[in-house]
């Protein structure tokens, strides 16, 4: 008995060691020999293909309007892309929801009941427009790159499925209490991509060739993981591990509720062992050492503690197993402790990792007990989503000042539009400004706490003290100023308010000590937005994390410009420019672009709109230049709309901008736009759609853009029109509106239903 005894233990402790352990280092060992990463496509010629995503939903009122405008807001081009929500027999808002959200990308295919969600794959996947299919979950958040990266890699034609990685976040700290681990198993990832073995994808961010789909099983509870391998099985495509295609996703919010999915994926895991047997075949190559060892060994690792644990009971007659009990039960009892710790130290991390594994082992346990006991079905249960009564919402906006600008602008579109669950404030650091005056909310509230002249620290101070009398829920600043002083105002608060900073565009902070504020303060932000893909990737550069970007494009209330009597407005052969006057804006390469406009249409005249540090020596250029009757400059401007009303042409030449809200304003206008290819002009203007992008810093350049569009009616007058569909489409207050306060009810619902949510705190000139 003894005997027996033994070889179970250190058979079990061996598998153990194995699977955590050897394996890992074997993998990695073999992929460095062996392995090689696939082409990424990016050189490869041909049109971007027309994508489908897919998004399979049930009752997901709470987070489905927040994704769809994820969704929309891909950097893809808007007629080769749609979106589809297939509501699997939701019996909330969820349809509702998306009905409300007019696009024609958008499409809802409703199921009355409920089927599962490989019968609701099954059904939808043949009917899809796109070749390529995006599968993802409804609180899912893609980064807006995906869908061209995902296109990218699709056109090697041995590709099947490219899986993303996905980033996995704590809905109350912003940070995924699994992170070790889920490190760790995106290591295993890439190391099995390299060497052509990957299993399975992650559900909320990967992509299938439509052709190539394999119908599932009705019962199949682990979609993600089944499909590409039966795909795989059935062609033998190619699955694809692409680190650069990035999407986070929340953990559920309680224990109980992670185990449930856990035990889930247990179930799914022994269930599918029946359908991919044949992976474990030696002629697969290095996928059957994969699937055996990252999957059926790993399942079957509770047994295996178990077995450790029973046959040690039966060892005790020696002192080295006494020991080794010993260590068992500390272990265990570490679990127990992880369980309840809530520190961030070293050493309450690791307890949370061994409180990870073991229940991780326990689910796997509970999953198998229901697979054998056949209690489950297709049907998914859906992970629990932030519900409850709406609570007023208190948000403050920290600014430097409203001043006329874009940013001021945003925020006050936010405080317009906002809905009356809001109560909003507006907190400007050293001047009120003239855009108060528009904030038009009934609730909000605009204050000035200091000067131009105040210190940093008297700044925080009385930003501290009044932030303590609001007991905001939510302190939202714009750009680096207003985010460092509440990031340091807010430091031990007794009731500690989400800080959520907004990134316009380049840093400008300067300075060792700033840029080290600056990075602290990053640190300490639950989400930073960023008006574009280009603020995206300055934000990582300042050190945030995937998993607390997210971006959410500028709006405009476009039903306020008419972009009727184009006609009339191209036969005056007028551009008009709106612009701060500073050098970053560029407004001298315009006055030489307008020098070389003059040589093929004399009639030309620029209007520029806008003041600044830069207008005596703009001014003095005109005069130098010999076109006081072709340039006229207006000044800063209420309103902006007469001006777009009377040009045939907007034109830009800015050298860095963030989504300039001008460039949307005269896109809603009607007008055709020439702009600089550089920022994040890219992102609004379809070049050779709605407009023309060229070359920063070359008045030639611009000259020729203007005159094309001067000189080719059909195509001003096209391009016209698509400009107003492009601003109607994506940069609509109301879709900036429905993001932002989407972001604010994740932090503010039910556990915070004291105070109303702030005051949005925007920083920035």
């Amino acid at each position: 008995m003894t005997g027996i005894a033994t070889l179970v233990f250190w058979l079990c402790v061996a598998g153990v060691l194995y699977t955590y352990v050897v394996y890992p280092a074997l993998i990695w060992a073999l992929a460095r020999v062996f392995g090689r990463d696939p082409d990424d496509g990016a050189d490869a010629a041909g049109d971007l293909p027309f994508i489908s995503v897919l998004i399979a939903a049930h009752n997901e009122e709470a987070v489905i309007a927040d994704r769809i405008v994820n969704a929309l807001s891909l950097d893809y081009p808007a007629s080769r892309i749609e979106i589809v929500i297939a509501s699997d027999g939701s019996t909330d808002r969820t349809t509702e929801v998306v009905r409300q959200l007019a696009d024609p990308r958008l499409k809802l295919i409703e199921f009355s009941t409920r089927r599962g969600k490989a019968s609701v794959l099954n059904a939808v996947v043949p009917t899809l427009a796109g070749e390529i299919v995006i599968l993802s979950d409804a609180n899912t958040t893609f980064d807006l790159s995906v869908a061209r990266r995902f296109a990218a890699r699709f056109r090697d034609p041995s590709v099947g499925v490219v899986v993303g990685r996905l980033i996995l976040t704590d809905p109350v700290a912003g940070r995924n209490v699994d992170s070790l681990y889920w490190r760790y198993e995106t290591f295993l990832k890439r190391c099995e991509g390299r060497l052509g073995a990957l299993l399975g994808a992650n559900g909320g961010v990967y992509a299938i060739r439509r052709s190539l789909f394999v119908p599932l099983r009705a019962d199949t509870l682990v979609d993600d993981f089944v499909l590409p391998l039966r795909m795989r099985l059935a062609t033998g495509c190619d699955i694809v591990y692409d680190t650069s295609i990035v999407a986070s996703e929340e953990t559920p919010p309680g224990i109980g509720d992670e185990f449930r999915r856990r035990s889930r994926i247990g179930a799914g895991g022994f269930q599918s062992i029946g359908v991919l047997w044949p992976l474990l075949s030696p002629l697969r190559g290095w996928i059957a050492l994969s699937f055996a060892s990252h999957k059926v060994l790993r399942w079957c690792v509770p047994f295996l503690l178990v077995g450790a644990l029973a046959s040690n009971l039966v060892l005790l007659n020696g002192g080295w197993y006494q020991a080794s009990l010993s260590a068992q039960g500390l272990f265990y009892g570490a679990a127990v402790a992880g369980s309840m710790t809530t520190g961030s130290g070293l050493l309450a991390r690791l307890l949370r990792l061994i409180s990870l594994f073991t229940g991780m082992n326990i689910a796997l346990l509970a999953g198998l007990s229901r697979w054998a006991l056949g209690v489950n079905g297709g049907a998914w249960q859906r992970t629990p989503r932030p519900t409850g009564e709406p609570a007023t919402i208190q948000v403050v906006h920290v600014v430097i000042a409203l001043e006329i600008g874009g940013l001021e602008m945003v925020v006050a579109n936010l405080a317009r539009h906002a809905g009356r669950r809001f109560q909003l404030r507006v907190i400007c650091l050293e001047n009120i400004g003239p855009v108060a005056a528009r904030l038009g909310h009934p609730d909000a509230g605009v204050e000035c706490i200091g000067t131009p002249t105040a210190s940093v620290l008297k700044s925080v101070v009385a930003l501290r003290r009044r932030l303590a009398q609001l007991r905001p829920d939510i302190v939202h600043t714009h750009n680096e100023k207003a985010h460092i002083h509440a990031a340091l105002a807010t430091l031990g608060l007794r009731r500690r308010p989400v800080l959520i900073h907004t990134r316009h565009g380049r840093s400008r902070v300067s300075g060792f000590c700033a840029a080290l504020a600056h990075r602290l303060a990053v640190r300490r932000t639950a989400y930073l937005v960023s008006v574009s893909s280009d603020a995206s990737r300055i934000a990582e550069s300042d050190g945030a994390t995937p998993g607390q970007l997210r971006v959410i494009r500028n709006g405009i209330d476009v039903s306020a410009f008419d972009p009727s009597g184009y006609s009339e407005r191209f036969i005056r052969g007028r551009a008009v420019a709106v612009a701060r006057l500073d050098p970053v804006k560029d407004i001298g390469t315009l006055l030489h672009a307008t020098r070389a406009i003059l040589v093929h249409r004399p009639d030309f005249h620029l209007d520029v709109v806008g003041d600044g540090p830069s207008r005596a020596a703009l001014e003095a250029l005109r005069r130098e230049l010999g076109l006081e009757c072709h340039v006229t400059f207006h000044g800063a401007q209420d309103d902006v709309r007469p001006f777009l009303q009377g040009a045939a042409v907007f034109v830009q030449a800015s050298l860095s901008e963030g989504v300039p809200l001008t460039l949307i304003e005269a896109m809603a206008a009607g007008l055709p736009v020439v702009a600089p290819n550089a920022g994040s002009a890219p992102e609004v203007v379809e070049h050779g759609v709605s407009g023309l992008l060229v070359e920063p810093d070359d008045p030639n350049a611009i000259a020729s853009g203007v005159v094309s569009l001067l000189n080719r009616p059909a195509l001003a007058h096209a391009m016209s029109r698509a400009a107003r569909e492009r601003a109607e489409l994506h940069f609509d207050v109301r879709q900036m509106t429905s993001a932002y306060e989407a972001l604010y009810m994740r932090h503010a619902g039910p556990t915070n239903a004291a105070p109303p949510l702030g005051v949005l705190i925007g920083s920035g000139r």
